[in-house]
């Protein structure tokens, strides 16, 4: 290329993508078609105007990249600064102070009682409105036990008082209706959408008005969450899940939240949206408390209130702020640039020592004393808000809303859709293929009989199996929605049942259609709806059984395990592997108890009995030989030789009565389900075994009533007190 043509090369690229960049592009075009490399160049195929076009391209790709970006960090900065500035509606003012307030549970060693162990020990606190509240100390310090005691639910093993506005509650149902509790873990339904969520909670939870989708957008708006209203919160980042979580709760304005450990496992932006969130719900008038392990500096200077524990004790009770000087106070000098909470921490630790810890003690309770003596009661103390035990949503719309809920998380969920849809149809086709047409040949009347009890125990398994495995992470979410009053556990469980009937109904048809014919059963159609209501029925009494051990499991490793153990004596005395008769009379009494028995043989019954048409007749016997001129001495059998008394010795007349019976196990078993669903959700925080011990030895449990002492007794005895237990205890490791 000439030297005149490379300086306009030069300039039309500098001028591309701008204004001028047709000016330049034509300029450009003219020099070069003057210039003799034009036509070296146009032979290659490199045409100037193409070389612009492109590198003009390149140049705005780019700029709207740089423009994309630039989006994205401001949304970030201008998300964060609207968490900073947030302003939500006032709500009322609630004020939790507890005195004395001691938590003990008993220790069992090989299932001998050894007394109580003492988790709060006699701690004292104030928790005021429009504040935010954190509760901070070691691993096993009773952070979350006093959390979980104020909240409520803890209710059995304490003594004390907890006073909401300077008054006590009369039901713990009250109580959680002005509350809300986070958990640690996001219990969130991860197949629906944020929009969907919040939509849900706010029908559940809050009366009927028009202003409920302004008031979910306005939540959206507020909690940065409108870009994301349409992603499922299975797709969502862990900021974004907390925040969802705190959403759904804050949609009916409870004036009194709890948070577990909001921060675990987020990075530290997003742990600063997060408490900048909650400092925002504290600044509306609401009280939030906290537990917190260690924030950063960042972090906590944003608290307003510290209460600080030590093995079950209070080591420091009051402001932020004042946090230095009282340490300072005690002899415990906090280093220039040094986090007061990493400090804070390594004096809890036992890091300086037993008789610090001991000092901090003595002197947190007497500041206590001292607010106690001292404290002026305002008038919104005295004004509590309106409580009601009941529910916000009627029973029936508890269940409309649950049943929509459920069926849209069946569909969306690929194990409970997807995955089952593609078994049910390979499998059918895998055993319609194998037993091709057996079902029609007098013959093979044994080998048919083995296709039937292995298409119920396929069902048996792809029922069982899904509900063992999708029923305890309901459980999980459920009991987190229960404990905030969001609708009933009857209603739940009505609509758990009743969404997931449609589901088994359309699944066993389809394996029962495609197996069916293939393997060539009767067509009729009398026989083949009665095989497959029999097949449906069974199907529902598996996953009741599920639905109940799944219920009573503790966790989702413990109901995997134990379902299929459970299955193997229903299969066992179901009269297929060891015949009834053959069994030895003490083990007879067994099959009775057997559910797949009496489906076992109902199933029988509808393929060779005298059902509607009369009795079964074969279209042939691949036995018998029209070559020969006398036919083979083994003769087919009849069809219902299998019924007779050589075979499974079934009387036909037993039909609707198994079915009956079989109807009997679904209800039974659905019943035992829903009462070990109620117990999970009423022994949610403390077991059934926790609360029979505390009833037995309830003359053991009372009262310390050397820890009410004067002072004075205290300032003399509580330090070799305390430095025993913790020695004992091994909290504490000496320096």
């Amino acid at each position: 290329m000439d030297p005149l043509a490379s300086s306009f090369h030069s300039q039309a690229l500098s001028e591309a993508g701008s204004e001028k960049s047709e000016v330049s592009l034509k300029s450009y075009t003219e020099v070069l078609r003057k210039s003799p490399a034009f036509f070296n160049e146009s032979i290659r195929g490199d045409w100037p105007e193409q070389k612009v076009k492109k590198d003009s391209d390149r140049s705005d790709r780019w700029s709207l990249k740089k423009k994309e970006s630039n989006i994205r960090a401001q949304s970030k900065v201008g998300n964060l600064n609207r968490l900073e500035h947030l302003q939500f509606g006032q709500s009322d003012k609630i004020n939790i102070s507890f005195s004395n307030l001691t938590y003990r549970v008993p220790e069992t060693s090989h299932c001998a009682h050894r007394g109580f162990k003492t988790i709060l020990k006699n701690v004292s606190g104030d928790f005021r409105s429009g504040q935010l509240h954190a509760v901070m100390g070691p691993s096993g310090a009773g952070k979350t036990s006093l959390l979980n005691v104020l909240a409520g639910y803890i209710t059995h093993g304490i003594n004390g008082k907890v006073l909401i506005n300077n008054k006590k509650l009369s039901t713990h149902r009250e109580y959680k209706q002005i509350s809300a509790y986070i958990m640690q873990d996001d219990r969130l339904q991860i197949h629906l959408t944020v929009y969907e969520s919040l939509f849900i909670a706010s029908s559940l939870k809050c009366k009927p008005s028009k202003d409920q989708n302004e008031r979910i957008e306005n939540i959206l708006l507020h909690l940065g969450l409108s870009e994301a209203r349409n992603t499922k919160a299975i797709q969502l980042s862990g900021g974004q899940r907390k925040r969802l979580a705190i959403a759904q709760e804050l949609i009916n304005n409870p004036p009194l939240m709890f948070f577990d450990e909001p921060t675990s496992g987020l990075d530290s932006q997003t742990s600063y949206q997060v408490v900048t969130l909650m400092k925002s719900l504290a600044n509306a008038g609401r009280t939030i408390i906290c537990t917190i392990h260690q924030p950063s500096a960042r972090l906590f200077e944003i608290f307003d209130h510290l209460y600080v524990m030590q093995g079950g004790q209070a080591i420091y009770d009051g402001q932020v702020s004042n946090l230095i000087t009282f340490l300072a106070a005690n002899d415990l000098v906090c280093p220039k640039y040094h986090n007061p909470a990493d400090f804070v921490m390594e004096v809890a630790s036992g890091e300086f020592g037993y008789e610090c810890i001991s000092q901090l003690i003595i002197a947190t309770q007497e500041s206590q004393n001292f607010k106690l003596k001292n404290r002026v009661y305002h008038q919104d103390e005295a004004d509590s808000p309106a409580l009601y035990s009941g529910y916000n949503a009627p029973f029936l719309k508890q269940f409309w809303i649950l049943f929509k809920r459920q069926l849209r998380i069946t569909i969306r969920n690929p194990m409970l859709s997807h995955l089952r849809f593609v078994a049910h149809i390979f499998v059918g086709l895998l055993f319609g293929g194998l037993c091709w047409q057996i079902g029609n040949d007098a013959s093979k009347i044994d080998q048919n009989v083995s296709f039937i009890f292995l298409s119920m125990l396929f069902l048996l398994f792809s029922s069982l199996m899904p509900t063992l495995m999708q029923f305890p992470a309901d459980i999980n979410v459920m009991i987190a929605e229960y404990r905030n009053r969001w609708y009933s556990s009857a209603a739940y469980f009505l609509a758990k049942t009743l969404s997931d009937l449609p589901f088994s109904i359309l699944f066993d048809m389809l394996f029962t259609v495609t197996a069916y014919f293939m393997s060539g059963q009767p067509i009729a159609s009398d026989r083949f709806f009665l095989f497959n209501t029999i097949l449906v029925l069974t199907n529902l009494v598996v996953q009741s059984m599920g639905l109940l051990i799944g219920a009573a499991s503790p966790s989702l490793e413990a109901s995997t395990f134990v379902g299929p153990i459970c299955a193997i004596p229903v299969l066992i005395f179901a009269g297929f592997f060891i015949k009834k008769d053959d069994m030895m009379k003490g083990w007879q009494w067994l099959t009775y108890t057997s559910f797949f028995r009496y489906a076992f043989e109902s199933a029988l019954i509808a393929l060779y009995g005298d059902v509607g048409d009369g009795p079964r007749v074969f279209d042939k016997c691949s036995k018998f030989n029209e070559s020969l001129v006398i036919p083979e001495a083994i003769q087919c059998p009849e069809a219902n030789s299998i019924l007779s008394e050589d075979g499974f010795n079934i009387d036909e007349k037993v039909l609707w009565s198994h079915c009956l019976i079989l109807s009997i196990f679904f209800v039974a078993l659905r019943i035992f389900a829903f009462l070990a669903l109620l117990i999970q959700t009423f022994f949610h925080a403390q077991s059934a075994v926790l609360r029979i011990q505390y009833a037995m030895y309830r003359e053991e449990f009372v009262d310390d009533t050397s820890s009410n002492g004067s002072l004075t007794n205290l300032k003399n005895n509580k330090s070799s007190h305390i430095n025993n237990d913790l020695r004992s205890s091994g909290e504490l490791t000496p320096v």
